[in-house]
């Protein structure tokens, strides 16, 4: 019995690291028959989980008022405290990149985008990111 909670605990733990790698490796190889429950459970999650990258929630340059989702840390913008924050970057320009709204002088990921976008330098994106307006975006 012991040793399932360790199971579960571990498991648990490895679902808050949010590494997808190493929950398909938890999915995929299963300890033991009596496990497949979890397993099941686990595959449900992973398929639920997008795999693709989603603009980082991350404190940001304080440009004006802060971001929907921010709150004012000195010379910062900082995620709020009640985790429904969506990923921002500074705007450039006066549009936002596809996936993204405005929000005064950044642009923050809409709720359904699950890709990721960064200022452009010069002409062209990076392999793997298309064009859109002022920014790339990363390709799905």
């Amino acid at each position: 019995m012991r040793r399932a909670r360790s199971f579960v605990s571990d498991f648990k733990a490895l679902i808050n690291r949010g590494n997808v790698v190493d929950l398909a490796v938890a999915v995929v190889i299963p300890a033991s028959p009596r496990k497949g429950l979890l397993s099941a459970a686990a595959t449900l999650v992973l398929s639920a989980t997008p795999a693709l990258a989603q603009q980082p929630v991350q404190p940001l340059p304080k440009v004006g008022g802060c971001p929907l989702g921010y709150t004012s840390s000195g010379s910062y913008c900082v995620p709020s405290k009640g985790g429904n924050t969506r990923g921002a970057l500074e705007k450039s320009g006066s549009s936002c990149p596809l996936g993204f709204y405005s929000s005064g002088n950044y642009c923050v990921s809409s709720p359904s985008n699950n890709r990721e976008a960064i200022r452009k330098t010069g002409n062209s994106c990076p392999l793997g990111w298309f064009s859109s307006g002022t920014y790339c975006v990363k390709n799905r």
